[in-house]
């Protein structure tokens, strides 16, 4: 009996214990800084930054036609490593942190457009590429609105490596009512079954629950040096690598209920001994896709099927109120977007008579079971048969193993292959394996006719819009003058770093919105302000389905130049041509030039 009063005693008294000693020592802080980012604060940044141009235009009378031959990509892959880690930022900046992805320089749309929500991940985010633009939905939405401006709207809802759990999480009716879509499309991408732990089911196991627009709490170090990942994610790999009793307490009672506490003593448990051993053995997520040849016999198989009934039971409920208001239903699809014929549906590995088991089949026939239809991807799948993606797996680089997660050395010889594939628009960058334009304009294709052919479309349009789609990096300065002029520039950046990977110089780059280009025969580039000498001026087309340079003028103080308009330009790179890339990160003197449809 005392043993029992005891055992009751300590039960009652431990708790408050531990609840006293979180409350009394100092706070403890393992996640990484975090920060805010609002579609008011974007708006804000690009107003104060269009302040910056002189909007005061001497005329210029120099017509030049200097062409010089066109700058070809970096091969140094640190340039590349330090372009992502920019262009990831000044993605952020632009755009938010997500979930919801902003857009200042959104076309505008008739009153009542059709509007698509797409929830993805950084596949449907453009992850890793220069300018959204390059993104399916981006593509899917210029195809919708071709020939009849602003009856489609995309929207995406999306979040670099985010698990189909966390998906569901930001599916909730008040930001259907917010957005009003006419149809959802989930999109299926290879190992998202495994959780990134942000999950409002997880993520106080960890302490790492996020609001919308905050940013992430830990980063990992893929591809580079696991001793460089930041103290959570070393904490969230050693509690994976090391299950059993003490693991269990700290997720599920220290962290839950003793934050602070935890993040003192996670610190003794995960030492340097067993974050080095959790390095070198395979922490899964998204990376290890096919680590499980049945996903379906997963621990994280639940995980999936929760996440599409939380979204069937969701997008029910918000029907009903549509119903009541006379509209139509809003329908749900999926779309598979993986790169790797192993994940294809059973249906496509027949067609085309390919020697391997799908490996994410399991998973795919679930959308089917709860009334969430396919959308077919026979132009992504014979594109990606076509392209071969399947040879890009040491995309990342090599170690002794063989492929690897971290500590991947990529050789001259593969550059140049990782290259080759980038300028053929197979992957978005070099040294990662993402969309490129050919499989981006495959899977707008795939959704573009389903549209097409399931739904009536709206007979009308709408006059109007910006004149650029985007523009990067995120300090570049921008002002409209009038309905066919705008100016762009680089002022007053000197201490910061510009891009000078995809062209071999510091440069910007922007794409413009074709939207309001229509009946447009030249296009004129006047450079009005600066202290650069020798400035490249170097226009991209998509021809084929990839991204071509197919000309550069060289252009000084007072000269212009002009072109004929073809729709097809998809984006256009300011150069200094005087400076040369550095490891270290490469500046970008003063530079302001005028853009003129006639």
């Amino acid at each position: 009996m005392k043993i029992i009063l005891r055992s009751i005693l300590v039960l009652i008294i431990l708790p408050i214990i531990l609840l006293i000693l979180d409350k009394v020592i100092p706070t403890k802080e393992n996640n990484m800084q975090s920060y805010y980012v609002y579609e008011n604060d974007v708006n804000q940044l690009v107003t104060e930054n269009g302040k910056k141009l002189d909007t005061t235009i001497n005329k210029i009378t120099k017509l030049t036609n200097k062409i010089i031959d066109n700058p070809t990509p970096n091969l140094n892959p640190l340039i590349w490593e330090n372009e992502i880690r920019e262009d990831t930022y000044s993605k952020t900046k632009l755009n938010g942190n997500g979930p919801l992805q902003y857009n200042i320089f959104r076309n505008k749309y008739v009153l009542d457009p059709f509007d698509i929500l797409i929830l993805g991940d950084g596949y449907s985010m453009g992850q890793f590429g220069d300018l959204n633009s390059f993104s399916y939905p981006y593509i899917l939405e210029d195809k919708l609105n071709k020939y009849n401006n602003g009856r489609y709207r995309v929207t995406v809802l999306g979040s670099d490596k985010s698990s189909f759990l966390r998906q569901s999480d930001w599916i909730t009716e008040d930001r259907l009512e917010k957005l009003q879509p006419d149809l959802i499309i989930l999109t299926y991408t290879m190992g998202r079954y495994f959780p990134t732990f942000y999950e409002k089911k997880y993520c106080r196991e960890f302490n790492i629950c996020i609001e919308d627009n905050q940013s992430p709490l830990y980063v990992d170090a893929f591809n580079t040096n696991f001793s460089l990942s930041d103290t959570k994610y070393k904490i969230l790999a050693c509690l994976q690598t090391n299950p059993g009793l003490i693991t269990n307490l700290f997720r599920k009672v220290l962290y839950p209920y003793y934050t602070n506490l935890a993040e003192h003593l996670i610190l003794f448990y995960c030492n340097d001994d067993k974050v080095k051993k959790a390095s070198e053995k395979i922490i899964l997520s998204e990376r290890t896709a096919n680590f499980y040849k049945d996903p379906s016999k997963t621990i994280y198989f639940n995980d999936f099927i929760e996440y599409i009934q939380k979204i069937k039971n969701t997008v029910k409920n918000y029907n009903t109120k549509r119903e009541k208001l006379g509209k139509n239903l809003t329908d749900i699809n999926y779309i598979n977007i993986t790169m790797f014929p192993e994940h294809f549906e059973e249906k496509y590995i027949k067609k085309y008579k390919i020697e391997k088991l799908s490996i994410s089949n399991s998973l795919l026939r679930n959308y089917s079971k709860y009334g969430i239809d396919e959308i077919s991807t026979d132009y992504l799948v014979r594109e990606v048969l076509d392209s071969k993606t399947w040879q890009l797996r040491f995309v990342t680089g090599r170690s002794n193993k063989g492929i690897c997660d971290y500590d991947c050395i990529i050789s001259s010889i593969q550059m140049k292959k990782n290259i080759k594939n980038y300028l053929n628009g197979t992957i978005s960058n070099p040294l990662r394996i993402r969309h490129g334009v050919k499989i981006s304009n495959a899977i707008a294709n795939d959704i573009y006719y389903h549209i097409k052919e399931k739904y009536i479309e709206k007979d009308e349009e709408v006059i109007g819009g910006p004149l650029i789609k985007e523009f990067a990096p995120y300090y570049i300065s921008y002002k409209e003058i009038n309905s066919n002029n705008f100016i762009i520039g680089n002022i007053n950046n000197k201490d910061l770093s510009i891009p000078c990977a995809r062209v071999n110089h510091p440069h910007f780059i922007f794409s413009l919105n074709h939207n309001q280009f229509n009946g447009s025969k030249n296009l004129i580039f006047s450079y009005i302000q600066g202290e650069i000498d020798n400035v490249g001026i170097s226009i991209e087309y998509i021809i084929k389905n990839q991204r071509k340079i197919k000309e550069t003028f060289l252009l000084n103080k007072n000269e212009k130049f002009s072109i004929k308009y073809k729709d097809n330009i998809s984006s256009i790179y300011v150069s200094q041509l005087n400076k040369n890339c550095s490891e270290n990160g490469t500046s970008m003197d003063d530079i302001s030039i005028m853009v003129t449809k006639k």
